[in-house]
């Protein structure tokens, strides 16, 4: 049977089966109809497979053979991530401090020296008082 042949039978048979043949006409299925399928059989535990000696291997392949791999895999994108990154992170920290230092500054200063400021400018306006 070909392909075609062989698409035609499962249309039909999926007809049969929902019940769309109604008095000797064929009733087309309604495109939504869903047909499911079995389910597949669980698969058996990994033990259950292979020998113990086997999966004893396979344990300390992933144990001590990938592990180390993957570990040395996360430290080296982790420190190319600190070597792209950190410089950035601490400039924009420290221009945040630059910022709020250089405000600080300001404040006190207008506050605390500038009054003394303008009392040195004032006294050194005055004409010298004669002791007489």
């Amino acid at each position: 049977m070909d392909e075609r042949g062989r698409i035609i039978e499962q249309a039909n048979l999926l007809m049969r089966r929902h019940g769309h043949i109604v008095d000797g006409h064929d009733e087309l299925p309604v495109l939504t109809d869903v047909i499911t399928a079995s389910p597949a059989p669980p698969e058996p535990p990994l033990a259950a497979i292979l020998p113990p000696d086997r999966v004893e291997a396979l344990a300390r392949e992933l144990l001590f053979d990938r592990l180390p791999r993957q570990r040395q895999a996360l430290a080296e994108e982790l420190s190319a991530w600190l070597d792209d990154e950190l410089p950035q992170i601490v400039l924009r920290v420290l221009d945040g401090v630059t910022d709020q230092l250089i405000e600080q500054v300001t404040a006190e200063a207008r506050a605390a020296l500038l009054p003394k400021l303008q009392m040195v400018i004032e006294d050194q306006s005055q004409p010298p008082r004669d002791a007489g």
